[in-house]
């Protein structure tokens, strides 16, 4: 089981810093996909075997109220009529060994309609335009607060973006 868990947490580093060195050079790209975006729904996703871990630390609706208030503060109206442009937010947590210490991820998706310049026949309903993600081990007993500050980030990195490709 250590041996599994140090070849994850490897692999997740890898993919981690792979995403950063993308990120920095798709960040031009995917901005852009935000323009004129005026509302977003959000939606969180938590496996239920996920949900079982985190019950008694924090709950879909913490999440939800975080970045629904961080995209009010911002100005993006809230939608809730699940119509894209929409916020995808997944959550999975892992409890490797006893249960003392928590691996959370986390990756954001905004997903829209698209259609493909090579055949304008062909629409898309849900099409990721931008994304980001982010992970991480913490004891069982700060697991609230470090998965409310590393989607705070993750939002926080959202807005950059948005506020880039919609400037006032």
């Amino acid at each position: 089981m250590k041996k599994l868990f140090s070849v994850l947490l490897l692999s997740a580093l890898f993919v981690n810093y792979t995403v950063s060195q993308l990120h920095a050079d798709k960040l031009n790209f995917m901005a852009k996909s935000l323009v004129g975006i005026r509302g977003l729904d959000v939606y969180i996703s938590i496996p239920e075997k996920d949900l079982s871990i985190m019950a008694g630390l924090i709950g879909e609706e913490d999440f939800k109220t975080l970045a629904e208030l961080k995209l009010r503060m911002a100005g993006i109206d809230v939608e809730d009529d699940f119509n894209p442009p929409i916020l995808l937010i997944n959550i999975n947590a892992l409890e490797p060994g006893d249960g003392t210490i928590l691996v959370y991820e986390i990756d954001m998706h905004v997903w829209q309609k698209t259609t493909l310049v090579r055949d304008p026949t062909v629409k898309l309903d849900l099409t990721t335009t931008w994304f980001t993600g982010t992970f991480g081990t913490v004891p069982r007993s700060h697991f609230a607060d470090a998965t409310k500050t590393a989607l705070g980030g993750l939002m926080d990195g959202f807005l950059n973006d948005y506020l880039n490709a919609n400037p006032r």
